[in-house]
């Protein structure tokens, strides 16, 4: 399996709440709904939320651009006209809408593999601006959620918490990663993630690429597709 060849879906460059996402996989969102004019609103960090979703769009709409619209003292949650027809909004909505519309066409199929972060988890090390995003979350509620949006338990879980390493490391393999005791379809995973780009230890946490294909190679390995 590669990688490379994973297809996007609605989550990937959003902040999606436990709430969000049931309701993404179960066909209870409206997709159209998503990112409407009436009620997106400025969250607390400066991005874009979507207010009937719940979710952030916290990397396509972000602090940055938001700032670059002038906003003055009492709309510092009220999205200016102006931003709400520009083209980035444009094609977040798109995106999201596409990439919906895909997901529910693939969820289909048998033998996915589903793949959750869980961010820093509830006892995180890093102060998040989201940690309500995990409220009334394990593993087993989402898979249980997943069953019901497909209609079978063909599929695997993977639930990944990651833990933030500043030392100049070599990459890790995951600290832990182990089938769920209730099912054996749930593997979850602790990452260990260097500081900054690829362990750069620079100050803008981007991730940790080979970290995380480390971890997935041994998910992987841990299963039979």
């Amino acid at each position: 399996m590669s990688l490379s060849d994973t297809p996007s879906t609605p989550f990937d460059w959003t902040i999606t709440s436990f709430r969000a996402l049931s309701k993404v996989l179960t066909g209870d969102l409206i997709p159209e709904k998503v990112l409407n004019p009436i009620d997106s609103y400025i969250n607390r960090v400066g991005s874009i939320s979507c207010g009937y979703s719940g979710i952030a769009f916290h990397h396509d709409l972000p602090p940055d651009l938001v700032s670059s619209y002038q906003l003055g003292e009492n709309e510092r949650s009220t999205v200016p006209h102006s931003l709400l027809h520009c083209k980035e909004f444009s094609s977040a909505r798109s995106r999201f809408f596409h990439t919906c519309t895909s997901l529910h066409e693939r969820m289909k199929n048998p033998g996915n593999i589903y793949v959750r972060w869980m961010n820093f988890g509830k006892s995180r090390e890093v102060t998040w601006a989201f940690p309500e995003v995990l409220d009334g979350e394990t593993p087993e509620r989402l898979f249980e959620i997943i069953k019901a949006g497909v209609g079978h338990s063909d599929f695997h879980l993977i639930t990944i918490t990651s833990k933030l390493s500043e030392s100049v490391l070599p990459v890790c393999s995951p600290l832990t990663i182990q089938a769920d005791q209730e099912n054996p379809r749930i593997f979850n995973a602790i990452l260990l993630e260097r500081k900054g780009w690829n362990g750069d230890q620079s100050n803008s946490y981007k991730g940790d690429e080979p970290a995380w294909y480390k971890c997935f190679e041994a998910a992987f390995n841990s299963f039979t597709i």
